[in-house]
């Protein structure tokens, strides 16, 4: 038990961490075909290039966030250290030196963004502006184009991969466990892959779509844009809302919230009963004064 605490408070502690930089340290302005960053916390006082740390740094979470309960002995060895400070600076350095690759300078950006909105001459005069041109530097397009191969095949793919070979491994064992927890293992599989997989239908093949339909000119692209927006902000109660739904546990409870009782009668006798049943046995074993 302390060793799964010490793996949560890691965990809420690189969440923190992310949610301060991504949320202080820069801020996207859309400037559809061209995209900026304007610094709005102590970044920008070593300028814009270091500013693709705010980037990056949410590969750092993303990657200690795929820590797992049973590795945590390792992870506190030496060898296991050594091995987090790979995992969590080496993709963060690679994609960072990557984004300082295909970065545009302030001054190319300022010429083309201030002839099509000179609203934005402030802007340029007092922050710490970087961002990115595909006809300046062609490098984003690479970046573009791998990016996409990874979230709309390689990710899928692997999700779907470790579906099935879950599916197949409970099929394996079913005929030595009860059909209960068969039922109650395969409805936790498909609960798993639900969530695991929103994300992808909802927020990143959305965004991928986007830059795509931007990237080609395609007229209307604001349309798709506000259903991404929308989508997005749906995703987190179409996800709680799964969980309620489909966890067995949750939608009791959400049932016995709203109207008061449970519908499963037998379920909460048994349960009554098997709790009067453990404290008689209790009461039983007790010394007699």
């Amino acid at each position: 038990m302390h060793d799964y605490r010490t793996y949560l408070f890691n965990i809420s502690i690189c969440s923190f961490f992310h949610d301060v930089v991504i949320s202080i340290f820069w801020r996207p302005v859309s400037l559809f075909p061209n995209t900026i960053c304007m610094n709005t916390g102590l970044v920008h006082y070593f300028g814009s290039d270091y500013a693709h740390f705010g980037v990056s740094i949410g590969i750092v979470y993303r990657v200690v966030s795929l820590m797992d309960k049973k590795n945590l002995h390792f992870l506190q060895s030496k060898y296991g250290m050594l091995l987090i400070c790979i995992f969590q600076f080496v993709p963060p350095l690679v994609l960072m030196t990557m984004l300082m690759v295909a970065a545009v300078p302030a001054e190319s950006l300022k010429e083309k963004a201030l002839a099509k909105y000179p609203q934005l001459a402030p802007i340029f005069e007092s922050e710490s502006v970087f961002g990115y041109d595909s006809e300046i530097n062609a490098w984003i397009n690479v970046i573009l184009v791998l990016g996409t191969i990874l979230i709309m095949v390689v990710i899928p793919s692997t999700e779907l991969l470790c579906y099935l070979i879950s599916s197949r491994q409970l099929k394996a064992v079913r005929q030595h466990i009860s059909a209960h927890t068969y039922q109650l293992n395969r409805n936790l599989i498909i609960v798993l892959f639900i969530q695991v997989t929103l994300p992808n239908v909802m927020i990143l093949a959305p965004a991928v779509i986007v830059v795509i339909l931007v990237w080609q000119d395609v007229p209307f692209t604001n349309i798709m844009l506000e259903a991404t927006f929308l989508s997005c902000s749906f995703h987190s109660v179409i996800d709680n809302l799964i969980m309620l739904i489909a966890i067995t546990p949750y939608r009791r409870s959400l049932k016995h919230m709203i109207f008061g009782r449970t519908f499963n009668s037998n379920f909460d006798e048994a349960v009554r009963n098997n709790s009067k049943l453990c404290l008689d046995k209790q009461t039983s074993l007790m010394p007699k004064i």
